[in-house]
């Protein structure tokens, strides 16, 4: 990332193909250390042993923010969502966000572009 960055800076990527090759691998890497940093967080919180904050969670509503979030994440593969009813959960919402986020990741992640992850 520092390497196409410092080349980036320099102006030594003249050509465009190059360019967006340099952008999107800075793109990429920059989305990992994001979730690897989140992780982390996640990890240490859970070693401080924090209280889960229960509250009535709509999971259909939940659902559909996380749903809206994979569409922009999701670089040519196609996701949809069907079939979800009315559920109401006791929960953490950012913790069960964070675990559909993840779920989610590792379905587009191990999806070739062009599928489709449902």
């Amino acid at each position: 990332m520092i390497g196409n960055l410092d080349l980036l800076k320099r102006g030594a990527i003249d050509d465009g193909a190059m360019r967006a090759e340099a952008l999107r691998a800075i793109g990429d890497e920059t989305e990992r250390m994001s979730r690897l940093v989140s992780d982390l967080l996640l990890l240490a919180q859970a070693d401080v042993c924090l209280e889960l904050q229960r509250q009535p969670v709509e999971m259909d509503t939940l659902l559909l923010e996380v749903y809206r979030q994979a569409q922009v994440i999701a670089q040519g593969i196609s996701v949809k969502l069907g079939g979800e009813d009315q559920a109401l959960v006791a929960g953490d919402v950012d913790r069960l966000r964070r675990l559909l986020l993840n779920l989610v990741d590792n379905a587009l992640k191990y999806t070739q572009p062009g599928g489709r992850s449902s």
